[in-house]
């Protein structure tokens, strides 16, 4: 019996409810913080409270108003009545005392066992309630705002937007008070951007920077601001004749821009908001300031000269100059400052402007110098079009710095700014068409302990753009090389990481590492981009990894991963898709016993071409162009470059047939 709970004072409640007696509503307010009540939760809750009240009042509860569906197995309460009911039974436990807390506490635990068979989402929404009605309100903040980034970061970055809609949906069915917050505040710009509704959302006071901003940014549109600037003010508003100066925002709602004067010592970045369409007017000062996005774009207005705004004419005076240049041919200095699709855009020092270069030959990376011409100026449209003429000297060098991209799902927990942990590079890349990247393969292993990393939920992989052996004398990291990379910061969902080369006799020494193969890279992070993070790179070359699902065991219609090296004879992980009349078979990798170790008693899967009985039994005799085939039809970088044995015979036998694949299981690998 829980007598202080009986005490629930539901007098007002009750007003509306039709042959309800006030122990039914208590027993509705009891059970309100959860969306879906099954029938036995409340047999067990009524019992709980008094093993006297009488069993009608089960009934009276699951069919009165109080009620919103019905199911066979348990029912949902009305929404406005179940906030009405929490927003009761808080201010009730806030008030009498530990007692009450307790016996709700207990309640709780002892009902847990019939609602493991409801749906997570719904589960969710009823630890947000709980934590509602038992926190108190500092640390309930805290819990919803790691609680709304987990959803915003799986409907962002897993493409579960499904989750928009229970959201938008929950956000309707509790308290106001339960949802709000900087988090919620972007769910919201992304549930209005997919058709949900968010209305109980209030507009944060402040907007600290999180790395779910520029990952956000990456699937909400953008829209632009006119911009002028007056002796002490800014203005924001529609293009017009005034507001000359266009800036890109991310559209939300309301939009939102950050101002920094330059030329200000100590200045703080002063957030604004804006509203669609109005006019807004913000004091600043006349020297030179930043604007910034929510997706961390940065847009430099010089200084008022004269109380006039140069920027309002800087376009202008950029498509004159574009012309002349492009007219006499003339050489430009260029600076490459954003990696695009398509091509790279390119600061013009000399002109003062920007442009577009589409990829050329060579790839490049953030801050490379290069001689270019101007071949395209589009007056209308207010763009410059640029093709190379000198690349940068140091095009191979370690000296380049460049761009890494590491998801965060792929990095080790608790990793901080300058951690460092290892990595091994596992291959090579392949030359492929200038709007493709090099790149090699790196295995980061999870199970590192170095500078307080411990463990990740998975391992991933690096990919080394313009990862090359020795090229005009210029070091690039082969296979087995040692380095550093060092975590430096977080932007939207990824590490950024800075790579480094260890000097000449230095070794690595780890203070503990499970690593039990021989080429290792010590490894540390920089940069960040919506499908990988980029590792920059004084003194190294530019890494990348991609979002490779990556976890164990193996499953038949897991998204394909290859992993080769100088050690293996076959090291296909898995593969998706299979075209045509190739079947799916599994191999074990010889000298690899670092796969054993992530997938002890799993098998590798390849493909074939020949058709099998079951049971029948194969040999493949050199299966290097059947897996490199296999990696082809998987949709995947290839295993072109993979340093095997000259023959390896793989006795496979047939398991089963799975979705017209034939699964073949390995019985053994000799190796000739």
């Amino acid at each position: 019996m829980l007598p202080a709970l009986c005490k629930l004072n539901v007098s007002d409640l009750i007003e509306d409810q039709v042959n309800v007696e006030p122990e039914a509503v208590r027993l509705a307010c009891v059970l309100s913080a959860w969306p879906f009540i099954p029938f036995s939760a409340v047999r067990s809750c009524r019992k709980a409270l008094d093993p006297k009240y009488p069993c009608y009042l089960e009934s009276q509860l699951c069919w009165s108003t109080m009620v919103e569906g019905n199911a066979v197995d348990g029912v949902s309460l009305e929404s406005s009545f179940r906030i009405q009911a929490m927003y009761r039974l808080q201010a009730f436990i806030q008030t009498s005392g530990d007692s009450v807390r307790n016996e709700v506490v207990s309640l709780r635990q002892s009902l847990e066992r019939w609602f493991v068979d409801v749906s997570p989402l719904l589960q969710i929404e009823a630890e947000i309630a709980w934590n509602y009605l038992l926190m108190p309100s500092t640390e309930y903040q805290e819990f919803i705002e790691r609680q709304l980034r987990d959803i915003l970061l799986t409907a962002l970055s897993e493409g579960r937007t499904g989750v928009l809609g229970w959201i938008s949906a929950a956000s309707r069915r509790l308290p106001s008070e339960c949802v709000q917050g900087q988090m919620a505040w972007f769910l919201r710009q992304l549930c209005d951007e997919k058709g949900h509704l968010m209305d109980s959302v209030r507009i944060p006071d402040t907007i600290s920077p999180d790395n779910v901003i520029a990952l956000m940014s990456e699937f909400l549109p953008t829209t632009i601001v006119g911009v002028n600037r007056t002796k002490g003010r800014i203005e924001f508003g529609p293009p017009s004749s005034s507001r000359t100066v266009g800036v890109v925002l991310i559209d939300t709602q309301p939009l939102v821009v950050s101002i920094r004067e330059n030329e200000v010592p100590n200045s703080r970045s002063q957030r604004v908001f804006l509203e669609r369409g109005q006019v807004t007017q913000v004091e600043c000062g006349d020297g030179e300031i930043t604007l910034e996005n929510l997706g961390s774009q940065t847009f430099t207005m010089r200084a008022l000269s004269g109380g006039n705004c140069p920027a309002k004419h800087a376009a202008s005076t950029a498509i004159i100059k574009a012309k002349l240049a492009m007219n006499k041919r003339i050489r430009l200095k260029a600076v490459v400052v954003r990696s695009l699709e398509a091509g790279y855009v390119v600061r013009l020092p000399e002109m003062d402007a920007t442009a577009f270069m589409v990829s050329p030959e060579h790839e490049l990376v953030v801050d490379d110098e290069l001689t270019v011409v101007v071949n395209r100026v589009y007056p209308d449209k207010r763009w410059i079009g640029v093709v190379p003429k000198v690349y940068p000297r140091n095009l191979n060098s370690v000296e380049r710095s460049s761009l890494l991209h590491v998801p965060v799902n792929k990095i080790p927990k608790n990793v901080q700014p300058g951690d460092t942990f290892q990595a091994t590079m596992f291959k090579h890349g392949k030359q492929r068409p200038p709007y493709q990247r090099k790149s090699a393969h790196v295995f980061v292993d999870p199970r590192c302990l170095i500078g307080g990393i411990y463990h990740s939920h998975r391992p991933g992989h690096l990919r080394f753009p313009n990862a090359v052996r020795e090229q005009d004398g210029h070091w690039v990291p082969p296979i087995g090389e040692k380095m550093e990379i060092f975590a430096s910061g977080i932007v939207g969902n990824c590490w950024q990481f800075r790579l480094r080369r260890l000097r000449d006799g230095q070794d690595w020494e780890p203070q503990r590492t499970a690593l039990r193969f021989n080429t290792v890279i010590p490894a540390t992070i920089v940069s960040i981009q919506q499908d990988g993070v980029v590792l920059e790179a004084p003194h190294g070359q530019e890494l990348w990894l991609p979002k490779y699902e990556f976890s164990p065991p193996i499953r038949a219609e897991d998204p394909i991963l290859l992993t080769v090296g100088q050690q293996v004879s076959v090291r296909v992980l898995r593969v998706a898709e299979v075209a045509r009349s190739r079947y799916l078979v599994s191999l074990r990798a010889a000298g690899a016993p670092f796969i054993d170790e992530l997938h002890p008693n799993e098998t590798l899967f390849g493909i074939v071409d020949r058709r099998l009985n079951n049971g029948e039994y194969m040999v493949l005799l050199d299966p290097l162009p059947r897996i490199s085939q296999s990696a082809f039809w998987a949709r995947t970088d290839g295993c072109q470059n993979m340093v095997l044995s000259p023959k390896v015979r793989i006795r496979a036998q047939v398991a089963r047939v799975q979705r017209k694949l034939w699964l073949l299981i390995v019985n053994n690998v000799v190796v000739q």
